[in-house]
């Protein structure tokens, strides 16, 4: 009876591990480290010559002596802001989004960089939609053998690794090699656990290698997977993992590249200075969450120190762009450095879902701060030092730079479209800067105030006109009493949306911009 309990279990074992992918590799040996070591100087050295002879290409194809590169870290859901801010940016008609001639992502901006190099607005709108469906369809699911498995992680990541052969698919392939014929280049990095570096990886090279379509979701799923909870992936027997480890932004060019893009640019007979536009989009606030610490407790100060190694590099990184960039103006008269960066306020750090892995209301929040964001007069950051943290950004630049000066016409309440009669004005809304509220029900005019805090709104009794009104059916007096209940509200592309709660009272769609 015992044998037979014993070998059921272990027959249902070996049914249970059948389909599963446990990463075995023989342990590399001092030799084969020191070689590999060899080895990795020689890539680094070589990819950083293939990427800046791209952007020597670049700058005579351009002719107007100036390179675009964008910079997308690492933030896990975070990247929400960052393709909010990219499609807020493509749609911008004053100070459009410029073509990049490189770029480069680490993590959840690798995912994003394929898409900010087609720079298309239904590139960008695919990348949108893939972070509003991302906890509905294809994130990754607790994997509940992890102690079986030995995956190296403890999610399954089946449904997830299928997503991204799904998006580098041969069409967005071919796109992508369009591209690179023209010069443009995208980089991604990934984490090195055996050398202890980090590899980045030219995808123009990664493409054209044997197996390249194969091989580039490789280097997608590896840059994104945090170690620990997402499984490792193995690429030319080494162990790879997710970029951030090393440093969360892929800084390019380097100190190296700067040096071959000064050689290359006077070998090739350019002799006007070129300015070198790098934009960073941080997919995260730069700073922690302040915290009361407990002193006597050692897992709690061992665990803040954890953190803290991290969340300090963010500032950091920003000021060494600055640093490198004031050192090449400086030592290279055939190049100009300028460095603009954005970011989330630090202080949504505390926001419930924020430290969440993956929370649905917190992506779409952020998808459309970094859209208003980037249709704002400040979309750029001022640089704050790692010993002082950084002045909050006031409420009108956080959430009120897309809800400020705009008419807004009424779509719906309650989910019933609304009703417009002919020759009727239609109901609408302006939110003044300065709390000023004025409107229409479609008959009477509205004024009132409002405050804002976040995404917190607080709407003064409203006043009316008392007007001769046709009949519209109730429709006036339904939106009174439903902007009387509203307490939060958000902005998705241009579709205004206020709730009572967490039940949609009402909708509004942007017409005009004052």
């Amino acid at each position: 009876m015992r044998y037979r309990v014993l070998h059921g279990f272990w027959m249902l074992c070996s049914v249970l591990l059948a389909g599963c992918a446990a990463i075995e590799r023989a342990p590399l040996t001092p030799t084969q480290l020191q070689q590999d070591a060899l080895q990795s100087r020689e890539t680094y050295q070589r990819t950083q010559a293939d990427l800046m002879a791209s952007l020597v290409k670049r700058v005579q194809l351009r002719g107007d002596h100036t390179l675009d590169i964008l910079l997308l870290s690492g933030g896990g859901q975070n990247g929400a802001y960052g393709i909010g801010f990219l499609r807020g940016w493509r749609a911008r008609q004053d100070a459009p989004m410029p073509a990049f001639d490189l770029v480069t992502g680490i993590s959840t901006g690798a995912l994003q960089a394929p898409f900010a190099l087609l720079g298309t607005e239904t590139a960008l709108d695919d990348a949108g939609a893939l972070y509003r469906d991302a906890v509905d369809h294809f994130l990754p699911g607790f994997d509940w053998l992890f102690w079986l498995n030995r995956t190296g992680g403890i999610l399954d990541t089946e449904t997830y690794n299928r997503t991204i052969a799904d998006v580098i698919n041969p069409a967005m392939i071919a796109a992508l090699k369009a591209e690179f014929a023209q010069g443009r280049g995208l980089a991604i990095g990934t984490t090195d656990f055996d050398m202890g570096i980090g590899r980045i990886w030219n995808m123009a090279d990664v493409l054209n290698a044997e197996a390249g379509s194969q091989r580039a979701r490789s280097v997608l799923i590896a840059s994104s997977a945090i170690p620990g909870i997402f499984p490792p992936v193995l690429i030319d027997g080494h162990v790879h993992a997710d970029g951030g480890v090393v440093s969360n932004v892929l800084i390019e060019p380097d100190r190296l590249g700067y040096q071959l893009l000064a050689k290359g640019l006077r070998a090739a007979g350019i002799e006007q200075p070129v300015t070198v536009r790098l934009w960073v989009i941080m997919n995260q606030w730069n700073f922690p969450k302040p915290v009361s610490s407990n002193p006597a407790s050692v897992s709690e100060m061992s665990r803040r120190s954890s953190l803290l190694l991290f969340w300090t590099q963010q500032p950091q990184i920003l000021q060494h762009l600055q640093d490198q960039a004031r050192a090449v103006n400086a030592e290279f008269p055939g190049l100009r450095v300028e460095v603009h960066a954005t970011a989330i306020p630090s202080e949504l750090a505390n926001e419930p879902g924020a430290d969440k892995l993956f929370d649905k209301g917190w992506m779409d929040r952020m998808q459309t701060l970094g859209y208003n964001r980037a249709q704002s007069t400040r979309q750029w950051d001022e640089f704050a030092p790692v010993y002082a943290r950084p002045a909050a950004i006031q409420s009108p630049t956080i959430q009120d730079m897309g809800l400020q000066n705009t008419d807004w016409k009424l779509l719906s309440i309650d989910g019933q479209p609304a009703r417009v009669q002919d020759n009727v004005r239609e109901p609408h809304l302006v939110f003044h800067a300065g709390g000023k509220l004025t409107g229409s029900d479609g008959c009477n005019r509205l004024m009132g105030g409002y405050t804002t805090h976040n995404d917190q709104l607080a709407l003064t009794p409203l006043a009316t006109t008392r007007m001769a009104c046709p009949d519209l059916g109730g429709s006036d007096a339904a939106l009174t009493r439903a902007l009387g209940s509203v307490n939060r509200w958000q902005i998705k592309d241009t579709i205004l949306e206020l709730f009572h709660d967490q039940t949609l009272r009402v909708q509004f769609q942007a017409t005009a911009l004052k």
